[in-house]
């Protein structure tokens, strides 16, 4: 019989590999269906300018860093919110 601390840490930890599998699925897509240049800009001119800031490295780099440590922060506050 599993404590309920433990259930909610293992939905938790399903709904976040459900996540990844999504993003890592739409990242795949789109790769896919960007332009084939051999070459990857570093920084966008921005999204005023028409174009999409996760096509290129250092944003995307930040929004990944961003959801490592938000779904880690989460597991980790949900794990010490179970009660032992």
């Amino acid at each position: 019989m599993m404590e309920k601390g433990t259930t909610e840490v293992s939905t938790a930890y399903h709904q976040v590999h459900q996540l990844a599998s999504q993003v890592a699925s739409a990242l795949r897509m789109a790769a896919n269906s960007s332009s084939s240049s051999a070459t990857v800009k570093m920084a966008s001119d921005g999204l005023w300018q028409g174009e999409n800031p996760l096509d290129f490295a250092l944003p995307l780099l930040a929004v990944q860093i961003a959801v490592i440590l938000a779904v880690t922060q989460g597991l980790a506050r949900a794990q010490t919110a179970a009660p032992t």
